[in-house]
């Protein structure tokens, strides 16, 4: 879903946890954002964002002990 503000391209509002069961699913962020109609970069600045490695998000046992993880870095931006 994205959110208009204004001139330019709408913002990206795709929830964390579609965008982590993406990568886990499909093993590559390329092919994750390709399915999410996104940039690779855009996943990339949203695990920065919430404090995750791709290889965290990768080798978790699950998404929730992902999603434990993400829920305690940093949400700003």
């Amino acid at each position: 879903t994205a959110a208009r503000r204004g001139p330019g391209r709408p913002r990206l509002d795709i929830p964390m946890s579609r965008i982590i069961e993406a990568v886990r699913r499909t093993g590559k962020v390329m092919t994750a954002a390709s399915e999410l109609g996104c940039s690779d970069a855009y996943i990339h600045v949203r695990f920065r964002r919430y404090g995750l490695k791709l290889q965290q998000v990768l080798e978790a046992p699950d998404i929730e002990t992902v999603m434990a993880a993400a829920s305690e870095g940093d949400h700003d931006g």
